[in-house]
């Protein structure tokens, strides 16, 4: 499908093919070859792979045309398309040999002309069959034509073999056109050096490659050619050689009618007579034609797909601009080349002519301003346009080109306006050019955000606008001209040339309008900061004042000031003057006299975000994990927080107290201000008024996100009101020792007053010393001011907390809390003290026999190596008991009381009298009462003594537990094979003989029962039943045998009551296992925990033990024997 812009340029030719003979015969068969031919479409599969290693999908006009001569195509030839034919046929339809030797003589001709050719002998034998002449015919024919008998095609009424011949001819044919063409190319391009070249006849020849390929409908093919071709062109342009045929295309106006792209799409080859311009502008226009070509038939196969449809447009709006871009580059390099400066006029006119017609191409494919892939080459495209029309603008018009306008008669409809403008060159119809061409370009730079291209044409159309007198729309483009310079980072030498520009050449216009006379001188101090340029900021007449912010800076340069270091922190009180110091750095090369201040404002959560990212770091097990625990903040978003601060209520505005100058480079400011209401407040700004109507003003906060070694400013204010703080030295303090408690206190605006001391809770264990020598609940101080100028002084207090815990961890952990209350001006402040205990005290119960034992280990926790504690009074009692004598009293049973040093253990140890009841519940009084006296050879000051010694120590508490009645003591052994010997043998069987001695005089029968871990003992024996004797004696013994090697634990042994008789457990052993066993008793094992040794086994054989058999069993029987004889007397 052809557009129809180009309906009537038609560059694909037909494919030719010739006949001779039979003209019955040749309108018979005609359909029968064009069907051979797939009616124009063939597959091509070419001899040269390289060229193509792919059959070529062909699709062609065919046509028939009698036979001539020179439509043959020789060895070598290269002639065009319309001058050959690819096959040559002749219908030969004759009845008997006489007929054919009529036409003997006309077939001898034609074979004698087409016999080194591609041609095919078409032989009709329906009627030589009805003669029955044929064999006679076809003889002779194969002896005329002799080595050519494979080119004889016999057809009836079946056609067998004759449509592949026909194809594999036809194909043969387009290999050597192709071939020949190609030799001629090479030929012609190998005598590039020599005087009689001809890069015009170059071209041509080349070119009919590219018709050949159009007509094939090769259309991609074709473009490869063009490029190619344009390729060869700028490469033979670049040789040394190229200077002695280039004269002969240097004059452009050569074949000036078809400089034009529209024009030079109607030429299908070049004149000798034409120039290096008109070659290019051939080219080219072949070139984009050719695109559009391709275009609209991959666009037919992806009309449904919009996605693969826009990518297709985005590539040849890229393809077809490049081509154009190319083109006027080369151009401009041939202007070099042949030296044509002087009509550097005609340049401008064949830019804007070209492009102007690439434009018109870009149009057909569709919306190409929009395409993102080709932005760059459409506004490299308007930018070549916009600088010609400004050269054009400056010129003079020069009637040297009048006859190639004339010669312009069909010019594309777009251009005729364009070519009227050119050819009359009236100012206003070239003003209205100029501006279209910047308008359409300006859209296009806007569109793709080509933000520097945008601004500098932005500046040629304020000029425009200007030189027209267009004052109106000059200060409409001049105001947004000027917005440009603000948000796009132009060059500082360009932006300079254009103020210039404006208060030099615009001076009458622009200092009448002082909107855009007042940025444009303060951009030139800001870019060029001198004392003209400083002098004439201050002498513009003004009433609004601009603010200039550091964090939204909009020039292109380095903001002017920048805060180097700051105090850090600072403490007032309100409506009092404090003072702080900023080290400032100026970049401006001059003195700037004026007040510098700095703003304070209330701290905020906006006040401590950051710009960039934050991350924290830990290690773990040797791997440093890294989170991002905030993301950066985009631009805007930090400019509104940034905003946000600088509009923040209740700020405090500091001067400046040491000076009124800002010199070059590094300032040091000192500043003071008053706050009037207390709080924590921040640096938040600091304000150059380098004018009074210019105040650059500088966020803290900014300056802190671009220097990593700033850190903010804080100002706490308070207010001047009585305040009560503990500020003790140490950080610990102890219970169970007298020690000063320090506190600090503000008067605020009194002199002096009382300051009350008490606990929160009544029941606490906290006492203070009073003035008058005694240890109180409560404290009552008169504070007074030492001097005028003295606003706090240290009050020290005496206080001692008692130890009011029986248990303390050891590692002083456990810690005792109180809870006191200050009473000062008016004002109640609350504190919270924790105590360390100094003594950890520990108590523990043993029984032993009818014997009860007390354990108490009281520890030293404290680090007073210079103190001693001096045990004074150890008692303990019960208080519900009568003392009717001294065996009911608790007996201390090492009363000699030594003094505790530092971190020493001291244990006391009480017998409490025996209980004689079972399982009551106990109550005891526990005093410890201490003393704390000095180490010999110490150093302590004597305060410190005072306070220590002031007073006596006494620890108080109850204690209760339960002292069961012990009925039996327990006695075992395990007796061995060998019982000379304490050791055992695993696997090897032995007794437990298990002894009971009755600590009350009433006898009874119990159960003994024996535990042990099945992986150390097998218990053969669980259980049995022991009469106890008379004499309060009882035993028993148990088989074990022990299963594993080393020292081994005694089983556990257990007494049980019995619930029967000896009699009713003989008569009925497994009456135990359910009604005899009776409650636990309590009993006393002299041998807990004991261990016995346990060794291997022996190792023996068969033979061994076969043999010693009966001696070893009766040796074990005799031990045995004796070893529970000995048990027996023991026991007795």
């Amino acid at each position: 499908m052809k557009p129809d812009v180009f309906e009537q340029i038609i560059k694909a030719k037909p494919i030719q093919l010739t006949w001779k003979g039979n003209r019955n015969c040749f309108v018979l068969h005609e359909k029968s070859v064009y069907n051979a031919l797939g009616n124009g479409s063939v597959s091509w599969k070419r001899e040269d792979e390289k060229k193509s290693p792919y059959p070529l999908p062909t699709r062609f006009q065919l046509i028939f045309l009698p036979f001539d001569s020179h439509f043959v195509i020789d060895d070598g030839s290269s002639a065009t398309l319309d001058q050959v034919a690819f096959i040559h046929f002749y219908f030969l339809f004759v009845s008997s040999v006489d007929e054919y030797r009529q036409v003997l003589p006309e077939f001898a001709e034609w074979f004698s002309q087409v016999r080194n050719s591609n041609f095919i002998i078409v032989f009709d034998s329906t009627r030589a069959k009805e003669n029955k002449s044929r064999g006679h015919i076809m003889e002779k024919l194969k002896n005329d034509v002799q080595n050519h008998l494979n080119k004889i095609f016999e057809i009836n009424i079946n056609k067998p073999g004759f449509s592949g011949a026909v194809l594999s001819t036809f194909t043969a044919s387009l290999d050597k056109y192709s071939n020949n063409i190609n030799s001629a190319v090479l030929t012609k391009r190998s005598e590039h050096d020599e005087s009689g070249f001809s890069l015009i006849s170059l071209i041509n020849l080349e070119f009919n490659y590219c018709v050949f390929y159009w007509s094939l409908g090769l259309l991609e093919s074709a473009l490869e050619a063009m490029e190619e071709m344009v390729k060869m062109v700028n490469a033979l342009l670049n040789e040394d050689s190229a200077d002695v045929w280039l004269s002969k295309i240097r004059f452009p106006l050569n074949g000036s009618k078809c400089l034009i792209l529209s024009e030079s799409l109607h030429r299908n080859n070049l004149n000798e007579s034409d120039s290096l311009l008109s070659i290019r502008a051939f080219l080219l226009a072949h070139q984009l034609f050719a695109s559009i070509y391709v275009f609209e038939e991959r666009k037919q196969k992806k009309l449904e797909d919009v996605a693969t449809l826009n990518n297709l447009k985005n590539y040849f709006v890229t393809l077809l601009s490049r081509y154009g871009l190319e083109t006027i580059e080369e151009v401009i390099n041939d202007w070099r080349r042949l030296k044509l400066a002087d009509d550097k006029l005609l340049l401008n006119y064949i830019t804007i002519f070209w492009l102007e017609e690439i434009v018109s191409f870009l149009e057909l494919i569709g919306d190409y301003l929009n395409s993102e892939n080709a932005a760059k080459f459409i506004i490299q495209i308007y930018q070549l346009l916009i600088d010609s029309w400004e050269d054009l603008n400056t010129k003079k018009y020069s009637n040297k080109y009048n006859n190639w306008f004339e010669s312009i008669q069909k010019p594309d409809e777009s251009l005729t306006p364009l070519i009227h403008t050119l050819k009359f060159l009236r100012d206003d119809e070239m003003f209205v050019c100029y501006r279209e061409t910047l308008k359409r370009g300006l859209e296009a730079m806007k569109t793709h955000g080509w933000k520097v291209y945008y601004t500098q044409n932005k500046w040629k159309r304020v000029k425009l606008l200007h030189d027209n007198g267009k004052l109106v729309d000059f200060r409409a483009e001049l105001s947004e001209f000027l917005d440009c310079t603000y948000r796009v980072k132009m060059p500082v030498k360009w932006l300079l040339d254009v103020f210039k520009h404006l208060t030099v050449s615009f001076k009458g216009t622009v200092e009448k309008e002082p909107l855009f006379l007042i940025p444009i001188v303060l951009s030139q101090f800001i870019y060029q900061p001198t004392e003209d340029t400083f002098k004439r900021l201050k002498s513009l007449k003004r009433t609004d004042s601009i603010v200039l912010s550091n964090y939204n800076w909009r020039y292109n340069t380095d903001y002017p000031f920048k805060v180097r270091t700051v105090d850090q922190n600072v403490i007032c009180k309100v409506a009092t003057t404090f003072k702080f110091t900023v080290k400032l750095i100026s970049n401006l090369p001059i003195p700037v006299k004026c007040n510098v201040k700095a703003v304070l404002c209330p701290l905020t959560e906006e006040h401590t975000i950051s710009s960039h990212p934050l991350y924290k770091i830990r290690l773990d097990n040797g791997v440093a994990k890294v989170a991002n625990v905030q993301k950066g903040i985009t631009k805007s978003k930090w400019t509104s927080i940034i905003e946000k601060t600088m509009k923040t209520e209740g700020t405090v505005e500091a001067k400046r107290t040491n000076g009124t100058v800002v010199s070059p480079r590094i300032n040091i400011m000192e500043f003071e201000a008053e706050c009037k209401s207390p709080g924590l407040y921040t640096l938040n700004e600091v304000i150059v008024p380098v004018t009074p109507y210019d105040i650059f003003s500088m966020s803290y906060q900014h300056e802190m996100s671009l220097s990593h070694h700033l850190k903010p400013m804080l100002c706490a204010c308070t207010l001047d009101r009585p305040v009560v703080k503990i500020c003790n030295d140490d950080n610990v303090l102890f219970a169970g020792i007298s020690q000063n408690l320090k506190f600090y206190v503000e008067f605020g605006k009194a002199d002096s007053g009382e300051m009350n001391v008490s606990l929160v809770k009544e029941k606490g264990q906290l006492e203070f010393l009073n003035s008058d020598g005694k240890w109180a609940k409560d404290l009552k101080v008169k504070v007074k001011r030492s001097s005028e100028k003295e606003g706090s002084t240290v009050v020290t207090v005496g206080c001692c907390a008692k130890i009011d815990r029986m248990n303390y961890s050891a590692e002083g952990k456990c810690n005792i809390l109180h809870k006191i209350k200050v009473e000062w001006m008016g004002n109640s402040f609350l504190f919270d003290l924790s105590f360390k205990s100094m003594l950890s005290i520990r108590t523990m119960t043993s029984i032993l026999k009818d014997r009860i034992l007390f354990e108490m280990d009281v520890e030293r926790c404290d680090h007073f190596d210079h103190l001693l504690i001096v045990p004074i009074l150890a008692k303990i009692e019960n208080p519900d008991s009568e003392k009717e004598n001294d065996k009911d009293v608790p007996k201390l049973l090492n009363p000699s009381l030594d003094p505790i040093p530092a971190s020493a253990t001291y244990r006391l140890i009480w017998q409490l009298p025996p209980n004689k009841e079972d399982q009551v519940h106990l109550d005891y009084s526990i005093s410890l009462g201490y003393k704390i006296e000095l180490a010999t050879d110490s150093e302590v000051n004597d305060e410190m003594i005072k306070v220590i010694s002031s007073r006596d120590y006494l620890f108080n508490d109850t204690i209760g537990f339960t002292a069961p009645n012990v009925e039996f003591e327990v006695c075992t052994r395990i007796l061995t094979e060998r019982p000379q010997t304490v050791i055992c043998r695993s696997d090897h069987p032995c007794d437990l003989a298990v002894t009971l001695r009755a600590l009350t005089d009433n006898t009874q029968t119990v159960i003994i029962s024996i535990e042990a871990d099945p992986n150390h003992w097998a218990l053969n024996e669980r259980f049995k039943v022991v009469p106890m004797k008379g004499s309060g004696l009882g035993q028993c013994s148990f088989q074990i045998t022990p299963k594993a090697t080393g020292f081994l634990p005694y089983p556990a042994v257990f007494v049980h009551r019995c619930n029967g008789t000896q009699s009713l457990v003989e008569r009925d052993p497994n009456t135990v296992h359910t009604m005899l066993f009776g409650e636990r008793v309590t009993h006393f094992n002299r041998s807990e925990a004991k261990q016995i040794h346990v060794l291997n086994g022996f190792a023996s054989t068969d033979d061994s033990s076969s043999a010693k058999s009966t001696s070893s069993t009766g040796t074990k029987r005799s031990l045995r024997s004796q070893a529970k004889e000995r048990l027996k007397m023991l026991f007795e």
